[in-house]
C-alpha cells in the first residue's frame, strides 16, 4: 500500500512488515507511515497486537563490564582491567588568539 507523507510516496507492506523509510525495520515497532495504513485499512486492535508482539520482547543481555568503586573495569568473567583516565590536559595561559580572516579589500 502506498502512504504519503507530504513529499513522497512510500511503499508499506503490512505482511511483511516493511516500509520504504526503513524505520520500522530498524526499529520493530511501526512507524508513522505504517500506522497510516493500518488506519486506512480499517483493521481492528488484533493486527496491531500482532504487530507489536513480536515487536516488544525484552532485550538479550550482553556482557557489560562493571566499574568498581576503586576504579578497576571487571567483565563477567571476571577479568580485571585497570581504570584508564583521560589525559590531563592544561589550557596555554592568556586569552585566545583570535582567528581573523582577513579582509580582501585592503
Amino acid at each position: 500500500m502506498k502512504v504519503s507523507n507530504g513529499k513522497a510516496f512510500l511503499e508499506v507492506d503490512l505482511m511483511e512488515r516493511t516500509c520504504t523509510c526503513k524505520a520500522w525495520q530498524m526499529s520493530g515497532i511501526p512507524c508513522d507511515h505504517a500506522c497510516a495504513a493500518i488506519r486506512r485499512m480499517g483493521f481492528d486492535y488484533n493486527l496491531q497486537e500482532k504487530i507489536y508482539s513480536g515487536s516488544m520482547r525484552t532485550l538479550v543481555t550482553h556482557d557489560m563490564p562493571m566499574i568498581d568503586e576503586d576504579g578497576t573495569v571487571r567483565d563477567a568473567l571476571g577479568h580485571t582491567y585497570p581504570f584508564l583516565n583521560p589525559p590531563t590536559t592544561k589550557r596555554p595561559p592568556g586569552r585566545p588568539r583570535k582567528r581573523r580572516i582577513e579582509s580582501q579589500f585592503m
